[in-house]
């Protein structure tokens, strides 16, 4: 399987951007985590339009996808391929991380040794994440429904 964003590129993007973190990462973990982003982002994102071609491993390209404008979103969209660069590094820190990125774990809001006792923050009903901001133009509207006739 593949990435939406190709290592060499990562490398670049991340070069460009002082981010040490990323270059000190054994290379086959740089692929991996690449990789891993692509696949959750796939997987906990719905995407306006349907896939190219129902046999594609990926989620993009799509066709009838259009931007709030109108505008027709081809090939690999460049929010797609931020919201791979943001979460990629992130897998270093454990899928945790990884989740609470997207929106998906709970964060801890009070934690204590003695006893053992880990309270959760519920997040708030207008918030969204980060990775949910970056994907926005790509995802489908919450109120969007399709009806379909038999």
């Amino acid at each position: 399987m593949t990435s939406y964003v190709p290592q060499a590129e990562a490398n670049t993007w991340f070069q460009e951007r002082d981010h040490a973190d990323w270059a000190e990462l054994p290379e086959k973990s740089r692929a991996a985590y690449l990789l891993k982003a692509s696949e959750w982002i796939d997987r906990y994102f719905q995407f306006r339009g349907r896939k190219q071609d129902a046999l594609q491993v990926r989620s993009w390209p799509r066709i009838d996808a259009y931007a709030d404008d109108g505008t027709a979103l081809t090939g690999i969209p460049p929010e797609l391929r931020e919201a791979v660069l943001v979460l990629a590094p992130v897998f270093a820190e454990g899928d945790e991380a990884a989740e609470a990125m997207l929106g998906l774990g709970r964060r801890i809001k009070q934690q204590k040794i003695g006893g053992v006792e880990v309270v959760f923050d519920a997040p708030s009903a207008g918030e969204v994440s980060r990775m949910s901001r970056l994907l926005q133009p790509l995802l489908v509207a919450r109120h969007h429904h399709r009806i379909r006739r038999g």
